[in-house]
């Protein structure tokens, strides 16, 4: 592979977003380690997070582990809406059926649960439907749902799917 020099940079460099280690060779490591090492910080910085670091230690305040709740019980709904375009736009039965069953399960396992678990904190389900959605709770929507062409959809898919399993589910489409 031929790469271009700019400013003493590669235009590999460039395209992954960070300088290549002129010692290392780029098959020492995978690109998904050289891309952990690129956003260390922004790692360390969310797991550090005071919101984190308290529902880790069991010191985060009761009201705001309850907004929180009801934000996620917000987000949910979107999640399940995404599987729900996922049925509508696939291109094959085959990909509709995938879609669909994770939609039912978002829908009738995955939801229920967070209603079952909110209700230990003595917060009902119309508690969580009357739910006002935050900026960053809309603006999952309008990034998941509302905006993407069907080929940029389908690229945003995997950055929507919070559960990692839903990737796999919906694999071999």
């Amino acid at each position: 592979m031929k790469l271009l020099r700019a400013k003493g940079e590669t235009s590999l460099q460039t395209a992954i977003g960070f300088p290549v280690n002129k010692e290392e060779s780029l098959l020492k490591r995978s690109f998904t380690e050289r891309l952990y090492q690129n956003v260390q910080p922004i790692w360390e910085k969310n797991h550090n997070h005071p919101f984190v670091v308290g529902l880790g230690n069991g010191t985060l305040e009761r009201d705001k582990f309850i907004y929180y709740l009801k934000q996620d019980y917000v987000y949910l709904v979107e999640y399940a809406k995404l599987f729900a375009m996922g049925v509508v736009k696939a291109g094959n039965l085959d990909m509709m059926t995938r879609f669909a069953a994770v939609l039912h399960e978002s829908l009738h396992f995955e939801m229920e649960l967070h209603r079952q678990y909110a209700a230990e904190f003595g917060v009902t389900r119309t508690d969580l439907e009357a739910t006002q959605p935050t900026p960053s709770t809309l603006l999952t929507r309008v990034i998941c749902c509302k905006w993407p062409p069907m080929e940029a959809w389908l690229n945003l898919l995997p950055a929507c799917c919070r559960v990692p399993g839903i990737i796999g589910k919906l694999g071999n489409c």
